[in-house]
């Protein structure tokens, strides 16, 4: 028996779209923009990014990683790795393909496990790339522990959010609101 690792033909002709729209595109951003790929409240990067998105979703390739029922095509692994292989190449490809990290996770995680208000309140903004997601280590010194752990999420007069806790200082400046999270 032997295993053939060709591309199905279908795949191969939206992976070839996927290709040229990346570098015709998408890799031009990184020359015209001079913001964060997430910024979503950037006006210029909107006015950029956001005919690009359209014309992904438009092509159905999505947040392919999510379900149809979310919008995606619930690719596996190996479909989603030889799109990644292409999209990992320009700074501005995951999002707008509806893929970057860490909100693809986030998205999947509120999608199944995700309460209808979680649903509503988090994942159909991430969704429709309004806003985006952030996570924060704890490490050196106190680890995860929550009788080590403390932070102060909150809005100063002229400063982004911020969170400040006792083993350093994570900011998100793209962020809509700080929060501190731990599983």
């Amino acid at each position: 028996m032997s295993w053939d690792f060709e591309t199905e033909p279908e795949f191969q002709k939206e992976l070839d779209w996927i290709e040229k729209f990346v570098r015709e595109e998408v890799e031009p951003l990184e020359f015209v923009l001079d913001c964060h790929p997430y910024d979503v409240r950037n006006p210029k990067r909107n006015a950029l990014v956001r005919p690009l998105q359209a014309e992904v979703k438009k092509r159905k390739l999505w947040a392919c990683h999510l379900g149809p029922e979310l919008g995606g095509q619930g690719y596996g692994q190996v479909k989603l790795g030889l799109m990644n292989e292409i999209l990992g190449r320009a700074t501005y490809a995951p999002i707008v393909f509806g893929c970057q990290a860490p909100d693809s996770g986030y998205a999947e995680i509120l999608a199944n496990y995700g309460t209808p208000e979680q649903k509503k309140k988090y994942l159909q903004p991430l969704l429709d790339n309004e806003i985006v997601s952030a996570f924060s280590m704890t490490e050196p010194q106190g680890g995860a522990d929550p009788d080590r752990d403390g932070c102060d999420g909150s809005r100063r007069e002229g400063i982004q959010p911020h969170v400040d806790r006792a083993e350093g200082n994570s900011r998100r400046e793209h962020s809509e609101e700080p929060r501190c999270w731990h599983a």
